[in-house]
């Protein structure tokens, strides 16, 4: 071949390569034009895995693999090299073989990026040809990455476009507030629901320093200067009698230094009105009453049973049940819950027990208990109510020893009467008259 039919050659099938960031389309355009140029029967593009191991076929031409020797050969020689330490193909010529009679074939590396293989009938390829190439296959490989690069891009842009829109769907229908802050506490930017609720539009507050805004919350300025300081912090606060739940995340460059503070404030106050009314109803009920969670750690209590138990609340709260329980039913305890975990099956459920309970002095006292189970979110939970009935106990032995002597004081002169009658009945002391007798 001519020098200038071979650079006719090469220019002709540059152009062909990088048309488009479509790996596809981009590869079947490469490939129809390679096999056209170099009279080529079929042919087929291999691309490596991400994790660089597996070779799997991109485009092959023509599609019907029985009718694609190219392909063949590519699925023998992706097979082999995975089976090798070496898997990827140095850029070039790597392998040819072949005859007239079944065609040649030439097997091009793709360095990193995958292989070429080409199937020519009748004479083979020039020397030159195949040397030529050289320069285009590493543009063809660099057309590789630059649409796998592309659809990277494009894979991210189309997370961020979906993440933009839940945060924007979050922050117009949830009561919700996002700020940021710089390294001053000046605040940034403000947008959320949450606002309106504050009687503040989003650009109102950015540009004023947070310590103004909220000088007369410390719970805020605390939190908001711990965060500058590099600590993560969370706050429960009131605003114009809105309760709100407020996270403050610092954000640190790579030296470690915080740049901003990023900031979401949460609407809580039916959480809190709700949780009030909880507690109120379980301060008025007149029954001790516990919530423990599977691992028998107490949850929740109230004050009666702060009352019966001699424990102020927060004292009881993360601890083990069994500090509210004799030395004697503890092992019984444990043995139930850990069957409870392993069949979900429970003994004492839903009955009325009478058991005895251990009190803060160390005095154990005679204790009736009814627990029942219900599930909050995927998490079971153990209900307990509990009331101290020593004084019904005390009272039950008094009524006992009363009736036990009120029926011996009878018992003894009746049973005096009775013999006497018996005995006149008898006629021991002489017979009776029928009037006597009657009586």
């Amino acid at each position: 071949m001519l020098q200038r039919e071979l650079l006719e050659l090469q220019y002709e099938l540059a152009m062909a390569i990088g048309t488009s960031l479509d790996m596809e389309r981009m590869l079947k355009h490469a490939l129809s034009r390679f096999l056209r140029k170099l009279n080529c029967s079929s042919g087929c593009v291999y691309l490596w895995s991400q994790d660089g191991d597996v070779a799997q076929p991109a485009i092959a031409i023509p599609r019907r693999i029985q009718h694609n020797p190219a392909y063949q050969i590519g699925n023998r020689m992706a097979a082999e090299r995975a089976e090798s330490s070496q898997a990827k193909l140095p850029n070039g010529i790597y392998d040819q073989g072949g005859d007239e009679r079944d065609g040649y074939s030439y097997v091009f590396g793709l360095g990193d990026e995958g292989f070429l293989v080409l199937v020519r009938h009748g004479n083979p390829l020039e020397q030159q040809i195949t040397l030529a190439l050289g320069p285009l296959l590493l543009k063809l490989a660099g057309a590789c990455v630059a649409c796998r690069q592309n659809a990277e891009l494009a894979a991210r842009n189309e997370r961020i476009r979906f993440e933009r829109n839940m945060l924007r769907t979050m922050l117009d229908n949830m009561p919700v507030v996002l700020f940021v802050l710089d390294r001053q506490g000046i605040i940034t930017a403000s947008e959320g629901r949450g606002l309106g609720q504050l009687n503040t539009t989003p650009t109102e507050a950015v540009g004023h320093s947070v310590f103004e805004v909220y000088r007369s919350k410390p719970e805020i300025i605390d939190a908001v200067t711990n965060a500058l300081a590099g600590t993560p912090m969370s706050v429960t606060v009131n605003i114009m009698g809105t309760d709100y739940q407020v996270r403050y995340e610092p954000i640190l460059d790579d030296e470690g230094s915080v740049v901003n503070v990023v900031g979401a404030a949460l609407d809580i106050s039916e959480q809190m009105q709700a949780r009030q009314l909880l507690d109120l109803v379980l301060q008025s009920v007149g029954e001790g009453v516990v919530a423990i969670n599977q691992e028998g750690r107490v949850l929740l209590t109230n004050a009666k049973l702060s009352e019966v138990f001699g424990y102020e609340q927060d004292d009881l709260l993360g601890e083990s049940l069994t500090m509210l329980m004799p030395e004697k039913y503890r092992a019984q305890h444990a043995a139930g819950m850990e069957r409870y975990r392993r069949t979900g099956r429970a003994v004492v459920m839903n009955q009325l027990l009478e058991l005895e309970g251990l009190h803060k002095s160390g005095e154990s006292f005679p204790l009736e208990l009814y627990i029942s189970e219900t599930t909050l979110g995927n998490e079971q939970l153990f209900i307990g109510t509990m009331r101290n009935i020593a004084h019904r106990k005390e009272l039950e032995h008094l009524r006992n020893e009363f009736i036990a002597t009120v029926s011996h004081e009878l018992r003894t002169p009746l049973a005096s009467t009775m013999g006497w009658i018996e005995t006149v009945l008898g006629e021991t002391p002489g017979p009776l008259t029928d009037a006597q007798r009657r009586f």
